[in-house]
């Protein structure tokens, strides 16, 4: 699967819809880069990540790896994640996973249940105005 990414803007946020079938780490990577490009060219460094991946669940090794890459790529930005994909247990425990390791390395995001809340925290957020590359 290449990952698809829609993105829109509200205020000053860029808000990433992705949407796939997970089946291996080049997916996760290729959403992560095209949401750092997009905000760089945007201006914008909140980021409201919506997931609507299914597919296979990442190994603890993959999760691990993930989470390690997406501190990389996305350091300089804000991430708000919301599944909106409820009910897969496996997944969610993957994401919380890769997103811990990812947190461990110095990005700053966090998980929410609702767009409302992760919205409401991207909001409370200061604003990153150079994007360090």
């Amino acid at each position: 699967m290449t990952a698809r990414v829609e993105f829109a803007t509200e205020n000053d946020l860029l808000i990433a819809n992705v949407t796939g079938s997970w089946e291996k780490a080049s997916d996760s990577l290729a959403a992560f880069s095209k949401i750092v490009a997009q905000a760089e060219g945007a201006g914008l460094y909140r980021v409201l990540y919506l997931s609507e991946v299914r597919g296979r669940i990442p190994t603890t090794l993959e999760g691990h790896f993930l989470g390690q890459r997406a501190a990389a790529i996305m350091e300089p930005l804000t991430l708000g994640y919301v599944s909106l994909l409820k009910g897969d247990e496996e997944m969610e425990e993957s994401v919380r996973f890769a997103m811990q390791v990812a947190t461990n390395r110095g990005l700053q995001g966090r998980i929410f249940a609702t767009g409302a809340e992760a919205r409401y925290w991207l909001s409370q957020q200061p604003i990153r105005r150079v994007m360090q590359r």
